[in-house]
């Protein structure tokens, strides 16, 4: 077909009305219903939960923020003392339901945007929402990552970094690298990753009758694309406020492994790990959390989102009473619950922590112990093996705890620990 004749068929949908914020939101919800993305008991489940919870003041049905956060609460994955790190989540939840849309509004959550959000925050859910061809562009587990952060951002100035943008538009796991054959560049001279993230959104709604056999191309759609987008941030305006993303990384390293078999005051050191974790993500402490920050330190600590994928799970599955919280090994002094969550966030898909066994477990307090047993503990003991030295810094006096992991070896992972206390 001709260039002309392609703008004129876009031209012609945009008069139809089929490229509204509302009619685009609704293809794309149709879009995770028709391709059964949740299977038929869970889409079930979530019904039931949104009936059980939801408020319904002659008007549009919505589940309000103080039954979300009581829900999650019952459902034990939320202690009273972290209702504000609900709150958020809950503000989370309603930003992501509006992609590619950008804006955080005081609205209240409705069941298709819960149902969203639980795609939108899965890369295997969501990428089969969109299509793959040469004609469009294959989506990446980074535009998830983003997704989530814009969820949790607000604006301020900044410079653009392309050269990044570009490495994660190419950026697949290695059991998703045939992806990379229609990949493309989601950064340009017309606009950022949320630029095209909307073009991305504006091919999909086409009202083609096949879209997979004779489509009107992705880059017909940047006009169109420019004009929704004008006025809207660039990524790399937008920053995540500290305070409220400490809390958050708080409530992910609770929920790590499920619902927790201990309530919070038995957690020891749950502020401590969770802190380790948040310093990864703030450079200037003056500024907030910028998009690039933020996404460098998944790469640091890429299962720490894994814990909202058991939070939300509550919504559409039965509460699991075998987690994997329940079957992990005996804790110790320092191998503590916010530790073992801490270690899982960085060791991704590596160990086996309902598997761990203890080798050994040492207080040097008061004792000859020397470098020398250390390093010999470490030589003679069977790998893979994870060693744990808990003491204080003696420049400050801060509490530290070094790690380290030998993943040799294709047995159980085994733990030495040293503590000073």
């Amino acid at each position: 077909m001709d260039p002309q004749e392609y703008y004129g068929q876009v031209e012609e949908w945009v008069k139809q009305g089929h490229f509204t914020r509302d009619a685009l939101l609704h293809t794309l919800s149709s879009r995770t219903k028709n391709f059964g993305i949740l299977e038929d008991d869970e889409e079930q489940r979530l019904h039931e939960t949104f009936d059980s919870l939801c408020a319904d003041n002659n008007g549009p049905r919505y589940l309000s923020q103080p039954a979300f956060v009581s829900f999650l609460q019952r459902s034990g994955f939320l202690p009273s003392s972290m209702n504000e790190a609900g709150a958020i989540l809950y503000r989370s939840l309603i930003n992501i339901s509006q992609a590619p849309f950008y804006q955080h509004s005081a609205r209240q959550l409705t069941l298709n945007d819960l149902l969203q959000s639980l795609i939108w925050t899965d890369y295997d859910r969501s990428r089969r929402v969109y299509e793959e061809s040469e004609d469009s562009r294959t989506r990446t587990p980074a535009d998830t990552r983003r997704i989530i952060f814009q969820s949790l951002a607000t604006a301020r100035n900044d410079k653009k970094a392309l050269k990044q943008s570009e490495q994660r538009a190419f950026d697949f796991p290695s059991f998703h690298a045939h992806r990379r054959e229609y990949a493309e560049s989601n950064s340009d001279d017309e606009g950022d990753e949320m630029f095209h993230d909307l073009l991305d959104a504006l091919f999909v709604a086409q009202p083609t009758p096949k879209i997979e056999i004779a489509p009107v191309p992705r880059d017909y759609f940047r006009l169109l694309a420019r004009e929704i987008h004008r006025g809207e941030p660039y990524l790399h305006d937008l920053i995540i406020p500290i305070d409220e993303f400490r809390e958050f990384v708080k409530l992910l390293l609770f929920a790590h492994f499920g619902r927790p078999s201990v309530q919070i005051e038995e957690m020891t050191g749950l502020d401590y790990s969770a802190d380790c974790i948040f310093r990864r993500f703030v450079r200037n402490s003056d500024v907030g959390i910028t998009w690039e920050a933020f996404d460098q330190a998944l790469a640091a600590t890429p299962e720490i989102l894994t814990g909202l994928k058991h939070i939300l799970s509550c919504f559409y599955t039965t509460p699991d009473t075998d987690s994997l919280a329940q079957r992990l090994p005996q804790l110790r002094n320092i191998a503590t619950l916010p530790v073992f969550a801490q270690l899982s966030t960085i060791l991704s898909d590596t160990v086996c922590f309902d598997q761990l066994q203890f080798y050994n477990t040492y207080n040097v307090q008061g004792t000859s112990i020397n470098a020398s047993t250390i390093a010999n503990e470490i030589t003679t003991a069977p790998d893979p093996l994870i060693l744990l030295i808990s003491g204080k810094l003696t420049s400050t006096g801060e509490k530290a705890i070094f790690g380290y992991y030998l993943p040799w070896g294709d047995e159980m992972t085994l733990l030495v620990c040293f503590s000073s206390s």
